[in-house]
């Protein structure tokens, strides 16, 4: 239901009409209607129609005054009790509370250090934040070009493609705002090559080339103490906050989990480094590699898989 009332609504507001796509058009509408109509859409999408002026001249059933009926058609994480309570208690009692003074004044004060912090985000990141959570998603920029990279040097036309490689270089280098797992293995397989093929990277001057990443000692400091990897940062909460998760389409995600994919991105990474530069930080990296390689191997399934609830499933990329 979430995708197909957003791609429903995208397509009528850029001009299609309800019989056009040869029927399409009209079968995306009867199926909406035969499974309960937009009420049934998750909390996301009530959010994302909320906002389009135009929703309203939509065909019965997508408008947005039954936008606030809490039924969803295709709910992946259901809210506990203890979270409905929650909502309502905050709706009904503390909302009052907080619109008159002193709790207004909170409130203020509240709305001025989240504003803070999202000032800053901005800035730090020049304004394309994290990606799906902030602002919509803003693409895989990064990602997508480390690995047409990889994909230009494992068919050997480096030589053609020197001047592509020099600019994509720079780009994956400008473009280390958040130490992402899985972009950290790409770009360290990218850069990796630099330092082979140009001799123009000691493995000293590689370290203050990372800018925010630190270096691989970074690395270090993001493994959890079952060592294993996470998305973002540390797992340093608890799991039971989950029972606040108000996301409705996605769960397990108010907390940074370690997971085997990321977990696999970091050992190639640092793999791949140490084969570069055997003698520098030998004993950190070691020591990473074989936590992290123990911690795949305990949460493996006794079918012999993985279970990836990340939404980027497990790759593993080789060159030569």
């Amino acid at each position: 239901m979430f995708g197909s009332v957003l791609n429903y609504v995208t397509l009528r507001l850029l001009g299609e009409g309800p019989n056009d796509g040869d029927g399409a058009m009209d079968k995306g509408h009867d199926w909406i209607l035969n499974h309960g109509s937009a009420t049934m859409i998750t909390s996301w999408g009530k959010m994302w129609l909320s906002v389009q002026k135009d929703v309203v001249s939509l065909p019965d059933g997508l408008s947005t005054y039954v936008l606030l009926i809490w039924e969803e058609e295709d709910l992946y994480y259901p809210h506990p009790l203890v979270q409905d309570a929650l909502w309502a208690l905050l709706d009904k009692a503390a909302e009052p509370v907080l619109m008159h003074w002193p709790g207004k004044k909170l409130r203020e004060q509240a709305l001025h250090t989240t504003m803070e912090h999202i000032h800053y985000e901005d800035e730090n990141t020049r304004y394309i934040c994290i990606g799906p959570v902030n602002k919509g998603y803003n693409g895989s920029q990064l990602w997508d070009t480390s690995f047409a990279v990889q994909a230009i040097i494992s068919t050997k036309l480096v030589e053609e493609y020197g001047p592509t490689l020099r600019k994509a270089h720079a780009y994956i280098k400008n473009s280390q705002w958040y130490i992402v797992i899985n972009c950290y293995q790409i770009f360290l397989l990218e850069v990796g090559y630099y330092a082979r093929r140009n001799g123009s990277l000691t493995c000293e001057s590689y370290d203050r080339s990372l800018g925010i990443l630190q270096g691989v000692g970074s690395r270090e400091t993001s493994t959890n103490g079952d060592g294993g990897f996470a998305t973002y940062e540390l797992t340093r909460s608890y799991s039971w906050l989950e029972l606040i998760n108000p996301a409705e389409t996605f769960g397990d995600i108010v907390i940074d989990y370690p997971y085997v994919e990321c977990t696999s991105a970091a050992i190639q990474a640092l793999v791949s480094f140490k084969k570069l530069y055997p003698g520098h930080r030998q004993e950190e990296i070691e020591r990473c590699i074989r936590k992290a390689t123990k911690f795949i191997e305990s949460i493996q399934e006794k079918d012999g898989s993985w279970f990836a609830p990340f939404p980027l499933k497990t790759c593993i990329w080789r060159t030569g």
